[in-house]
């Protein structure tokens, strides 16, 4: 909703029916430009689309990278956030095929222009919104 608020067509992909759900409605009763889909999110999704901003919050799929960065338009962005295997917090997956590792966010847009990047892992309060998490905002380069 934040970025159809402004001004950007969304679409959303989850695998949870009651999310779609919820999305649609509160993006029809605000009359937003969010198109949500329930489907399982693999690189076959991304085949046929391309994305001037691609945003995977708590997710990670090591599978998908390939596809998100192909998908992504040339001077697109790639922004993501998830959990880490250096959390301190007791929040999110517990198993380490689900977090990060230190510094695999950066691996994962090599190539790209790395805008901002934070790690949060050894923030201990749960009450901080990235605590336990790494993000990174990362352009892609106009030629490729």
């Amino acid at each position: 909703m934040y970025l159809a608020n402004h001004g950007l067509k969304v679409d959303a992909w989850d695998i949870s029916s009651v999310a779609v759900n919820d999305l649609n409605q509160r993006a029809r009763a605000e009359n937003r430009g969010v198109m949500a889909q329930t489907i399982d999110i693999t690189p076959a999704a991304f085949s046929e689309y391309s994305f001037d901003l691609i945003a995977i919050c708590h997710y990670l799929d090591r599978d998908i990278i390939p596809a998100v960065r192909q998908a992504i338009t040339p001077g697109g962005l790639l922004c993501m956030q998830t959990f880490t295997r250096d959390k301190q917090v007791n929040i999110g997956p517990g198993s380490p095929a689900f977090l990060l590792a230190t510094d695999e966010l950066l691996d994962m847009v090599k190539g790209f222009e790395v805008l901002n990047y934070r790690d949060e892992s050894r923030n201990s309060d749960e009450n901080a919104s990235l605590a336990g998490r790494a993000y990174v905002v990362a352009r892609k380069p106009h030629d490729a």
